[in-house]
């Protein structure tokens, strides 16, 4: 029933029919309409005419009302339905309605035409409305064969089974028992051909079994056989060869074909939101649909399953039926299925991209450094190298000795600032301190140097890794050339800790925040170099919040090195004994 209120529907229709069914036992006059004609009702009470047939009137009256009630009830839970359900009370509704018309028509008809033609027509019309109550059975049957209520489809799956299975066995012992036994003039039943059927059914059983499943299931599911042989199928294409700008194709057609060439687009989320990355079939469309990461559940489609990995969110699958019917139960199973699988090919294609992306910007970050390291060298060393030839060329041309001794000093001097300059360079490739004293110096030695003051604060007791040390150097140095130059920021901290089986290195500051590791390349950078050594790198600047920059890497595939004492330690050591 839709509500509670529609109870005394059901009520009154009870007591109607209970009502009939009395006047009928208890109205007196002949029986003529059962097996054996009475010329009275032994049940019959001492009625007047005019109250049975008011009466009799009113029941049949209230009989038709209590059908167009059900009829309405069935019309409201289909205004109130959606998605398979509505489909389902369609068919019902269709066959309640046609049920109330047939038996609110009746009452008129033997009213309008008590007798003569009109009885003929009242008389044609009866057994007519009453078969339409056959419509009720045949709108449930479609109702659980069409659209899966139930979940019907593996039961008469199944039973098709059985049933071909038991004429099989059927056929085979009719035919050798009878069969055999007819043409061997034997009218007895011979023990011999009961062990040969036997062993014909026990040799025959799984062949005729296998066939007879794959049919049924082909009769039932259609060309794509069970959603379990679609899961099969669907493993099998992602094992196969296939590039990566196949992948998602292929997903998509193999979801469309499995689902009556429905219309299936695979979502993939990016940093900007959710980006189409596949449609079948195919259109020609190349600007991808874009939609907030936020509003997921507004993409449009009969159907949309989200695709997860480790209840990470990758992408989503969505589902268009171009005739309107909704997914079933059973397809609906398919697709999470299908997403759950489809979540492991998308994290293989992100990996692949990301790797892609990384050697992309490490190839354009040498290519940057190449040429500011050959612009440095331009506008560094290299004009103070042609002064000094320069002066040298003008010293030799000089027959003063006051004049060679200044062109002599003049050298000196551009000689000393082309060091210098040459030694800056060298310090921003791969500075002399980290590899002479360590990461924890070469760190102080970065805070002394930034325009910012920086606090530095280290449990590191031990020399890395060389890799670890460049990586975590080359971190910490773009981290504060970026507070010194954009961060706007009062203070910084530098915290450096040793956890055995990895190291951790942290840069703060307390500026205006908001970097954003996908604007620019400095950032992306820092993580390449990071994950280089197996390590995770994390940035966490909200804007007006100052901006957090974390790395750690692991020491258990590395190799650390004993610290090594060099000329800038000048701590007096004891002296050892000779043992």
């Amino acid at each position: 029933l839709p509500s509670r209120g529609w109870r005394w529907v059901v009520w009154s229709a009870g007591v109607d029919c209970v009502a009939v069914v009395l006047l009928q036992l208890v109205t007196p006059g002949p029986l003529d309409s059962v097996s054996v004609p009475l010329t009275a009702n032994p049940l019959g009470l001492p009625l007047s005419d005019w109250p049975t047939t008011v009466l009799n009137s009113v029941l049949t009256a209230g009989l038709s009302l209590a059908l167009l009630a059900a009829a309405a009830s069935i019309v409201v839970r289909f205004r109130r339905s959606a998605g398979v359900e509505r489909l389902q009370l369609k068919w019902l509704m269709s066959a309640e309605v046609t049920i109330a018309v047939m038996f609110c028509l009746l009452p008129m008809l033997r009213t309008s035409a008590p007798d003569g033609p009109g009885a003929v027509l009242l008389n044609a019309t009866y057994p007519v409305a009453l078969s339409t109550f056959s419509l009720v059975p045949v709108a449930i049957g479609i109702a659980i064969t069409r659209y899966g209520l139930y979940g019907i489809d593996r039961l008469i799956s199944r039973a098709l089974v059985v049933g071909a299975l038991s004429v099989f066995i059927g056929a085979v012992y009719v035919g050798i028992v009878v069969g055999v036994g007819s043409l061997a003039g034997s009218h007895q039943p011979s023990t011999l051909l009961s062990v040969l059927a036997t062993a014909v059914v026990a040799v025959a059983f799984q062949p005729v079994r296998e066939a007879v499943t794959a049919g049924a299931n082909r009769l039932v599911y259609g060309s794509r056989a069970t959603p379990y042989e679609v899961l099969a199928d669907f493993a099998a294409d992602m094992a196969g060869t296939f590039t990566t700008a196949e992948l998602l194709p292929r997903i998509t057609q193999t979801v469309s074909q499995s689902l009556d060439d429905a219309t299936v687009e695979v979502w993939l989320v990016t940093g900007t939101g959710l980006e189409r990355a596949g449609r079948w079939p195919a259109d020609d469309r190349r600007d991808a649909s874009r939609v907030s990461l936020g509003g997921i559940d507004m993409l449009q489609g009969d159907r949309m399953v989200p695709v997860r990995h480790r209840d990470e969110l990758l992408g989503a699958l969505t589902v268009t039926r171009s005739s309107g019917e909704p997914v079933t139960p059973t397809e609906e199973e398919l697709l999470v299925h299908v997403a759950s699988q489809t979540g492991l090919v998308l994290r293989n294609l992100l990996l692949v991209q990301d790797l892609q992306s990384s050697r992309e910007r490490l190839v354009s970050m040498q290519d940057r450094q190449r040429r500011r390291l050959e612009r440095d060298l331009h506008d560094g060393a290299q004009q103070s190298l042609v002064a000094i030839t320069l002066i040298l060329r003008m010293a030799s041309q000089q027959d003063d000795p006051d004049a060679l001794a200044a062109a002599a000093t003049s050298a000196s001097e551009q000689l000393q600032t082309a060091v210098a300059e040459l030694r800056e360079l060298a310090r921003g490739l791969h500075p002399a301190i980290l590899t002479e004293r360590g990461t924890a110096a070469a760190l102080r030695g970065l805070a002394e140097r930034c325009p910012v003051p920086v606090r530095v604060d280290s449990t590191l007791t031990h020399r890395l890794p060389g890799p670890v040390e460049g990586a975590l150097y080359f971190v910490a140095a773009e981290s504060l050339t970026n507070v010194a130059r954009y961060a706007r920021a009062r203070s910084a901290q530098v915290v450096l800790r040793d956890h055995g089986t990895s190291v951790s290195l942290e840069v703060a500051d307390d500026g205006v925040g908001g970097a954003d590791p996908t604007r620019g390349t400095g950032l992306l950078g820092l993580g390449d170099r990071v994950a280089v050594v197996d390590g995770s790198f994390h940035v966490d600047s909200p804007p007006g919040g100052g901006t957090r920059i974390r790395c750690v890497v692991p020491l258990t595939a590395q190799v650390a090195l004993p610290r090594q004492r060099s000329w800038h330690d000048h701590a007096p050591q004891p002296a050892r004994s000779p043992s």
